[in-house]
């Protein structure tokens, strides 16, 4: 994977005196498009062909809205250019399995769902009066494949990403060295943790029909925070390395696991995808079912009831594409999209009935137990929901989740997964497990590594930066011996 091969990194550490020495900013944005469109093609080799037509159509689409912006028949044809042949792309390359008896075997190139989701936002973005077409050339197709963040997200906005991209940029020191921590801290999450517990979570997995019920459902917890570690490393490797070209881009997690319900859950998980589908999927169905709804019909049921109604409706089919959006199979529909669509809804139907249970026993709903109560009940909801993800398919998960339960202290003390282990890998999964301790205490505690570590004198603030570095770069060698083309985001694959 890109941010994980070290000559990525050379070349971008070899640009970047080039990058502040010059002083137009459009030439910095060149050599941005440059850098970026080399390395895509590196990787995606003749399928960035699709990303060469989505930066045409988009930009064909801005003209034509711009040129003509009181003819009609000029708005159909910028439609169907715009959003038109990037949906169709996206359905045709991901989702042909889903349609076909035999689905064709496209190769889907990098990060297909991430810029395809962030171009038809620009589109919509225009024809809503949001934002206005970019005119520069370059800075448009920097916008759609600007490296750090194309790949693995976040989704970004035009009026954000495209206005940092026209900012006065210069050296900055105190700047690079956050940069630098953050894509540190990115990369300890991923390679340490991330990497490393996969080994351990494959294993019982792997055995799943062996082992007790009860260390399935830690291998459950134990793969959110790998799927936490991988995606959130990603994410702070992507801010930190476009942070080193002055470039801020939106932040992509908000303390997730603090979340008291699955709604708060996702407005602090991959937030630029929430945010997008309730853009622009969310509130437009609303407004089509309250504009087209016969007044009849309303009047029938009730301005209230129409109400509740129309925002399931509308609730269902925001989770059926978050859900598909991760993959064109039943089980991302069900664990990523539906399951949490019925908890949502079912609670708001039954908030009365938890209301009165919460009356009669006396239940302090600003205490801390119950707080804690809110989170843990979400983050079992989320770990379900991942088992899907993560399992093979909707059979499986539902086997796996039909042991959690059936047989629970079965098998308890049967580590025989374990001894299959081969002897790094052992030691793999025993580095991950004392790193996503120190992870989950430094995270518990919001701890400020960071700046508590730069009030320290220099040799002591040298000394822990140093022992965090080679403990990545040995797990980095002991993983893949140290090529980094051989290891993946999980988010990659969406």
């Amino acid at each position: 994977m890109i941010f994980l091969n070290p000559f990525f990194w050379m070349a971008m550490l070899a640009i970047l005196p080039i990058y502040y020495k010059v002083k137009s900013i459009n030439t910095k944005n060149v050599i941005l498009v440059l850098f970026s469109i080399i390395w895509y093609v590196r990787y995606a080799e003749w399928s960035a062909l699709y990303l060469l037509a989505t930066i045409v159509t988009t930009w064909i689409y801005g003209y034509l809205y711009e040129k003509y912006q009181d003819s009609k028949s000029a708005h159909v044809f910028a439609w169907f250019i715009g959003i038109g042949v990037n949906l169709g792309i996206l359905l045709v390359l991901k989702y042909n399995g889903l349609i076909l008896a035999k689905g064709l075997n496209f190769w889907v190139p990098m990060g297909l769902s991430f810029y395809t989701f962030q171009a038809l936002g620009y589109c919509i973005d225009i024809r809503n009066g949001n934002c206005e077409r970019e005119k520069n050339i370059w800075n448009h197709i920097l916008f759609l494949c600007f490296i750090p963040q194309m790949v693995t997200g976040p989704i970004s906005r035009k009026n954000q990403l495209g206005g940092e991209f026209l900012k006065e940029k210069s050296f900055d020191y105190e700047r690079v060295i956050a940069s630098l921590y953050r894509m540190t801290w990115g990369f300890f999450k991923k390679i340490v943790v991330a990497n490393n517990l996969a080994v351990l979570v494959s294993a019982i997995y792997s055995d799943y029909e062996n082992v007790s019920g009860a260390l399935l459902t830690i291998n459950a917890m134990l793969f959110v925070v790998q799927l936490y570690c991988d995606f959130a490393g990603c994410m702070d490797i992507a801010i930190g390395a476009a942070g080193l070209f002055g470039i801020e881009v939106v932040e992509n997690f908000n303390k997730p696991f603090t979340a008291k319900n699955v709604s708060e859950l996702w407005r602090r998980w991959h937030i630029t995808l929430g945010t997008w589908v309730k853009d622009y999927v969310f509130y437009p169905i609303l407004l089509w079912m309250n504009r087209k709804t016969s007044k009849k019909f309303v009047e029938k049921i009730g301005k209230k009831s129409f109400k509740k109604l129309s925002t399931y409706i509308a609730l269902v089919i925001l989770w059926s594409i978050v859900g598909l959006w991760h993959g064109a199979d039943l089980k991302y529909w069900i664990g990523n999209g539906m399951l949490y669509a019925c908890t949502i809804i079912l609670g708001e139907i039954l908030t009365p009935v938890f209301i009165k249970i919460i009356a009669i026993l006396k239940i302090n709903t600003e205490s801390k137990p119950y707080e804690y109560f809110q989170r843990t009940r979400t983050f079992l909801i989320f770990c379900i929901g991942n088992m899907f993800l993560n399992l093979d398919s909707t059979t499986t998960t539902v086997k796996v989740l039909g042991r959690m339960v059936t047989n629970f202290a079965t098998n308890i003390s049967n580590h025989a997964f374990f001894s299959s282990l081969l002897g790094n890998e052992k030691l793999k999964v025993l580095i991950g497990i004392m790193c996503m301790v120190v992870f989950l205490v430094i995270s518990a505690f919001d701890v400020k590594l960071g700046e508590k570590l730069r009030k320290r004198n220099m040799a002591v603030r040298w000394l822990n930066y140093a022992v965090v570095i080679i403990i990545i770069f040995a797990s980095f060698i002991l993983q893949n011996g140290g090529y980094g083309d051989s290891i993946n985001f999980i988010y990659m694959q969406f």
